[in-house]
């Protein structure tokens, strides 16, 4: 389950399947068309998981393929479901939003969060220089560490994440922002990224005047990618 489907009435209704929750899904191909088989190679009986625009909570679930992968080996059919929406999520803000490169320093905003677990295996994986998280316990920060090594970990309940970025950084700040909060975070975060940096807001808590903030303090060879619940991540 995601935030969608425990806080009803939250989200905007972008069609009729997305009444009915559910994001992401696991189980066996059905049946598959000729295209798609061809352009994926999935195929009767594979066992796959998928991030859908809703309607997951029924017993068949039309999918498109670009967002179906085979289940990974070693993985069970009922634990793949918490895969795609979180991993496709992460990979697409960081790879496609942000231009993640090698060597790129990054910070990572609820860092244990399903997002943002998926957004440290991923940066890892691909050669970032240096990983932030924040998090508002010691607890969620230690289960972080737990998935890689090298974190950056921040308690922002007890320091100033600005402040720590910028003493571990030389004063330089990170390259990349991933961030799910919004208004209450955006000073901080102008302030942590580097020159020709990217602040990522996904799937916001708190917008309530972060549209004043991008027009009024943003500049300076610093960029701002908005991505919204609803945007689709394939063409």
């Amino acid at each position: 389950m995601d935030r969608y489907d425990i806080r009803p009435g939250r989200h905007v209704i972008m069609n009729t399947a997305m009444r009915f929750g559910c994001f992401s899904v696991s189980g066996s191909v059905q049946d598959i068309g000729g295209k798609a088989a061809a352009a994926s190679g999935l195929q009767v009986g594979d066992s796959v998981c998928a991030l859908v625009g809703g309607g997951g909570y029924a017993g068949y679930c039309v999918v498109p393929w670009q967002t179906t992968v085979r289940v990974p080996a070693g993985i069970s059919v009922t634990d793949a479901a918490a895969i795609p929406e979180a991993y496709l999520t992460a990979y697409s803000a960081l790879m496609w939003s942000a231009r993640m490169k090698p060597g790129d320093s990054i910070l990572i905003h609820a860092g244990a969060s399903g997002v943002g677990t998926a957004a440290i295996l991923i940066a890892k994986a691909f050669g970032s220089s240096q990983v932030f998280i924040t998090a508002g316990s010691d607890a969620k920060l230690a289960a972080c560490s737990t998935l890689a090594g090298g974190l950056h970990c921040i308690n922002y309940k007890e320091k100033n994440f600005a402040d720590e970025i910028l003493k571990a950084t030389d004063g330089r700040g990170v390259d990349i922002i991933l961030d799910f909060i919004g208004a209450s975070y955006w000073e901080k975060n102008l302030l942590s990224v580097a020159l020709d940096g990217r602040i990522v807001l996904l799937g916001l808590v708190r917008i309530t005047l972060v549209w004043v903030y991008i027009a009024t303090t943003l500049g300076h060879n610093r960029y701002v990618i908005v991505r919204w619940p609803g945007d689709r991540l394939w063409a």
